[in-house]
């Protein structure tokens, strides 16, 4: 089971955060960090918390195959990632050539519509 904790907003109680992952972690549960690159205080967050994961922003994955500067920005946070031992996993992959170069830059899971399109709620199955 993997929780994800949102990125895009600024986490205002640290210790509770850090807490909850410690906790979750010590439970056999990954954590990743969700919207990576879109929140003020991204990079705190990263080191500060030890997730598994890194999502990174569709809205930087989704550019990376005609913007030069969110090409740089997915490889850096790909290679900052890759020093921090944590897993990678690329948001709004919608074609084959924004995966080809996101392979290529080590980025390991990727989500969005080229894999499979969201199924319909009332399509998924209950818990119960």
């Amino acid at each position: 089971m993997c929780f994800e904790i949102e990125d895009s907003h600024q986490i205002q109680e640290w210790d509770r955060a850090c807490t909850f992952v410690a906790t979750v972690k010590n439970l056999g549960c990954d954590v990743a960090l969700d919207g990576f690159g879109l929140g003020t205080h991204s990079f705190q967050l990263l080191k500060k918390l030890h997730v598994d994961y890194l999502k990174i922003s569709e809205g930087f994955v989704s550019e990376v195959t005609h913007n030069s500067v969110d090409y740089e920005v997915v490889l850096g946070l790909s290679r900052i990632a890759k020093a921090l031992k944590i897993r990678t996993i690329a948001g709004g992959v919608g074609s084959l050539a924004t995966r080809d170069i996101l392979r290529g830059m080590g980025i390991d899971f990727a989500q969005g519509y080229l894999l499979e399109p969201p199924p319909a709620l009332s399509t998924v199955p209950t818990m119960n």
